[in-house]
């Protein structure tokens, strides 16, 4: 689900720098350009069970147990 809002921000990001790049005066660097967020945190297991968890649910997955 991060991986998910990660690729609509960054697709939100590409735009808005595709948009604006002819009003800059002066050009970006490319490091400027691309500027790397640092490293995330990875979810936990319980973190990732619950996100499968509601998938399965919205999807209506019938649990065992």
């Amino acid at each position: 689900m991060e991986g998910a809002r990660d690729r609509a921000a960054q697709a939100r990001a590409l735009t808005w720098y595709g948009a604006m790049l002819p009003h800059f005066k002066k050009p970006l660097s490319f490091e400027d350009f691309v500027r790397p967020k640092p490293a995330r945190a990875r979810q936990s297991r319980a973190e990732l069970q619950m996100m499968c968890d509601a998938l399965a649910a919205a999807w209506g997955a019938k649990f065992k147990e």
